[in-house]
């Protein structure tokens, strides 16, 4: 959902439009993230304007929030988009390249270390908290494949394939792109669809607020 000239310049201005019974999930950094290049260098790649591969929000939380935002300050040039495509797709897809089934990827974790050093499992493939269909959750900057803890099955194909092939897959995936402009506001589930951001090169002028949220059924 895209909204035009909201204004998101402090606090009273995310709670007057917030939606009815959605409620704003803090991050590490507080009820907002700013994502645009730091003053100093920073280990927190996912919050600047260079290239940023697929991924979903608070994958470091034991649930993910559910919806997120971004409000655009600053479009910069306005040349970097903010790309979607939908993990349900990208399962499926994932599993008809590989001749596998979602029971055969749900043996699979994602694990990676956060910009804090902590070690972060998530499974490879979860349903949707209200849809109930899998989805792929992952991210394709970092962090590597691993079988869950206990699990005895192993599949008769390498991990570093399968990592291949997700990346490839989550490449050929139909895009939805968001060419950002001053005052537009980008709203979407965070738990269908996955986020890049497509920079061919670092824009300082750019200037995004990450908001996140979490929603009852009934208003969603």
């Amino acid at each position: 959902m895209l909204v035009r000239e909201v204004g998101f310049e402090n606090y009273v201005s995310i709670e007057r439009n917030r939606p009815k019974n959605w409620t704003i999930i803090k991050s590490s950094d507080g009820i907002w993230s700013s994502v645009k290049d730091a003053d100093e260098a920073s280990s927190d790649h996912s919050a600047s304007s260079a290239h940023f591969g697929y991924h979903y929000d608070g994958a470091y939380l034991p649930k993910p929030p559910l919806v997120c935002s971004l409000y655009c300050i600053d479009s910069g040039r306005g040349d970097t988009p903010t790309a979607f495509i939908d993990a349900h797709v990208a399962v499926n897809s994932l599993c008809k390249r590989l001749s596998l089934e979602v029971e055969d990827l749900e043996l699979l974790d994602w694990t990676y270390i956060d910009r804090h050093g902590k070690l972060i499992n998530a499974p490879l493939v979860q349903l949707h908290p209200y849809l109930d269909i899998p989805i792929l959750r992952f991210g394709e900057q970092s962090g590597i494949l691993a079988y869950k803890r206990g699990s005895s099955k192993k599949l008769d194909i390498e991990l570093s394939h399968i990592s291949d092939a997700i990346n490839s897959t989550l490449s050929e995936q139909e895009k939805i792109l968001q060419y950002w402009k001053d005052g537009d506001w980008m709203v979407w589930d965070n738990w269908q669809f996955l986020h890049a951001r497509l920079a061919t090169s670092s824009d300082r002028r750019r200037n995004l607020r990450r908001v996140w949220y979490d929603v009852k059924f009934d208003s969603f």
